[in-house]
């Protein structure tokens, strides 16, 4: 009788383990047996799946949100902190970019959305900015670039870590504008950096790649500024849970676009078919009750329109 439980679980692809936990499952009645038994396989796969998901995701170290602050993070007004644990950018096909002073605790937050995105059946790959170049250099000189490339096809959520830390030059630059063409309006993207877009020329090689890539990542995405805050102090506070966001207190920042990288972007822009000067009239507006010093790098749009 057994074997045949066995047999029967390989052709309906349960797992061996089902016919073991049916000597567990106490119940009054056949259906409410058959109801346990199904949830525990249930919870079974999700685990495993999990599992799975952590493992392909290659997270350098694992953060959660247990404990962490928001505390000092400016947040758009489309985007809340529980949005983020929840993952609902994920399903919209939209990008955050976390930008800040080193130790202000991007990279954990980052991280922490990633595993919250692979709890929630989400697809996610994390990677060192500067170790996916590396990597995507290596596979163009091997010849096996558009087999690394598959890899974006599979995943719902990018993360880049550490973005602009290292000067990356054209033929680096032209690859990763590569990935970031590949998921754009396809996947969520999650970048952490400490660089405002205008010195994003300083970084690649390529001016036009610059005002491509900027194109991309912008459009779509939210903007989290980590400017005035320190998260070694917040962590040597010892400070519990998650705290609210008062969103109101978010105003819209002054774009201050170079000449060179406004001039690729017209010159990408006319290339593409896009209209740039509407472009940038939404982009531009004012940060209000603030000194240029503490602007924010950009104000970012999630609604303009693509002719």
């Amino acid at each position: 009788m057994e074997q045949t439980l066995l047999e029967s679980c390989k052709k309906l692809h349960f797992g061996s383990g089902l016919a073991a936990k049916e000597k567990k499952i106490k119940a009054d009645t056949h259906l409410e047996f058959l109801l346990k038994l199904f949830n525990s396989e249930i919870e079974e796969r999700e685990r495993k799946r999990r599992n799975s998901y952590m493992k392909a995701a290659k997270f350098d170290i694992i953060k959660t949100f247990e404990n962490y602050s928001f505390e000092d993070i400016k947040f758009p007004a489309s985007l809340t902190c529980e949005d983020i644990m929840d993952c609902v950018f994920v399903p919209k096909r939209e990008n955050l970019i976390l930008y800040g002073t080193v130790g202000a605790g991007k990279t954990h937050l980052a991280i922490a959305t990633g595993i919250a995105a692979c709890d929630a059946g989400f697809r996610t790959r994390f990677w060192r900015t500067a170790t996916l170049v590396n990597a995507l250099i290596e596979a163009k000189n091997k010849g096996e670039l558009s087999l690394f490339m598959k890899q974006f096809d599979k995943i719902d959520l990018l993360i880049c870590d550490e973005w602009g830390y290292v000067p990356i030059d054209s033929d680096g630059s032209k690859l990763l504008f590569q990935v970031i063409s590949e998921c754009y309006e396809r996947k969520s993207v999650i970048i952490t950096t400490n660089l405002e877009f205008t010195n994003w020329n300083n970084i690649f090689a390529d001016v036009k790649i610059t005002a491509a890539l900027l194109d991309r990542v912008i459009h779509h995405s939210h903007l989290l500024d980590f400017t005035n805050r320190n998260w070694q102090t917040l962590s040597q506070s010892n400070r519990k849970g998650v705290m609210s966001i008062n969103n109101s207190e978010y105003t819209q920042v002054k774009v201050s676009v170079d000449s060179r990288i406004a001039a690729a972007f017209k010159a990408s822009c006319l290339s593409s078919g896009v209209s740039m000067a509407s472009v940038l009239s939404q982009y531009m507006a004012t940060y209000s009750g603030s000194s240029s010093k503490n602007a924010s790098p950009l104000t970012l749009s999630t609604k303009r329109q693509r002719r």
